[in-house]
């Protein structure tokens, strides 16, 4: 069962979409790897920013708008950076 809104906010319809799923890695003993050199710690860092962004309260407004409108976003951003802006 998915959120009301899913299809809104994923952008996602009902034929073959693909939903990702990140996860924290950890070591033998249990441990999230924190090593900055590892690529398992590079992965961690990345997703505690991720996660950061997407529990901020600052940012629930912009993260519940759909895409239709993210997409509409981009494309003056772009549009932008092609003229030089």
């Amino acid at each position: 069962m998915l959120p009301e809104d899913f299809t809104k906010l994923t952008g996602s319809d009902f034929d073959i979409d693909k939903l990702y799923i990140a996860r924290y890695s950890y070591d033998n003993d249990g441990r999230l790897v924190t090593d900055p050199n590892s690529q398992s710690g590079i992965k961690n860092t990345l997703l505690n920013a991720y996660m950061n962004v997407l529990l901020s309260l600052e940012n629930t407004n912009q993260l519940k708008l759909s895409i239709d409108n993210a997409t509409g976003n981009v494309k003056e951003v772009l549009k932008d950076i092609e003229s030089g802006r």
